[in-house]
């Protein structure tokens, strides 16, 4: 399936609700809630407190119940980060979780501002706004998460195992059930055991 592209608009939504300190979605318009919620980058609970998921999520949508929040997931959070920011958060940190020297500044005040790491002092210690660059715990879990969306500043070269061009076959092999039917990045590194 390929990537549905984000708009400028749905990523600021996105960012917005990432930065909210329950992850709650602004108010959005029925088109771009639906692509939130069938992408399951953002959830909602049922009047019990259990998350609705699949076509109950969906349904619930035309309700004009407003009482009831959605809610960001880890992947919402990812499909908000263009490909530098995903790059620093994932394979640019070290076992400790320190991000890399070479990770330029407005990335890091990008990804602290989202929450998706922290700055600390040498003895690790919370530092504001300066410090030594660490994944926070939600950063990691972002980082983890899948997303098949396109961020708008990633437009410069499709990957033809994610977007197809037309009357062309992906130039890459089919994915294994194991990956859960998604292809993965041609830049991914290997998954151990592979």
């Amino acid at each position: 399936m390929p990537p549905t592209p984000l708009t400028a608009a749905a990523v600021a939504r996105l960012r917005s609700a990432s930065v909210h300190p329950h992850g709650h979605l602004p108010k959005v318009g029925p088109r771009l809630l639906r692509l939130f919620v069938t992408e399951k980058y953002a959830y909602r609970n049922d009047t019990d407190g259990y998350v609705l998921d699949g076509q109950a999520a969906l349904e619930d949508l035309n309700r004009a119940d407003d009482s009831r929040p959605f809610i960001i997931t880890a992947a919402g959070r990812r499909a908000a980060l263009n490909k530098a920011q995903i790059q620093a958060l994932t394979a640019e940190v070290g076992p400790d979780g320190r991000l890399a020297r070479g990770v330029p500044w407005p990335t890091q005040q990008t990804l602290a501002r989202l929450l998706l790491i922290e700055f600390r002092d040498e003895r690790r210690e919370p530092a504001s706004g300066d410090g030594i660059p660490f994944r926070t715990p939600l950063g990691a879990m972002v980082a983890e998460a899948k997303h098949h969306t396109t961020h708008p500043d990633d437009g410069s070269e499709p990957d033809p195992c994610r977007r197809p061009q037309r009357g062309r076959q992906p130039e890459c092999p089919a994915a294994p059930p194991e990956a859960g039917g998604h292809l993965p990045r041609r830049d991914a590194p290997p998954r151990a055991g592979t």
